[in-house]
């Protein structure tokens, strides 16, 4: 795997895991103290590291923030894995639509 198959400032990943979840990888910087649940180290805030979302069937999102390194082993286990543009990472048809306002 080279460092062009993880998230950048250009694409974000997007693929499937196994439990038919749309996963999205997207590169992000830190605003404040994050854990990462791949190594449990503390990511520093103003560091660079990967936005791991998980967009579930039922409509729920569950996001995460992983260090770059540690994200290798999820892109290992999902499928369908295909490089998008950074704000079209959203599974289509679940578009989330604000109420109305009058």
């Amino acid at each position: 795997m080279s460092e062009t198959d993880l998230p950048s400032r250009r694409q974000s990943l997007r693929g499937i895991d196994f439990d038919d979840n749309v996963v999205v990888l997207s590169f992000s910087i830190a605003r404040k103290l994050y854990k990462c649940p791949g190594c449990y180290e503390y990511i520093a805030v103003g560091s660079e590291h990967v936005l791991v979302r998980y967009f579930e069937p039922d409509g729920n999102t569950f996001y995460q923030h992983w260090h770059r390194d540690c994200t290798r082993t999820i892109v290992r286990e999902l499928r369908g894995t295909e490089k998008v543009a950074p704000g079209f990472e959203r599974p289509a048809g679940r578009r989330r639509r604000l109420p109305r306002t009058r």
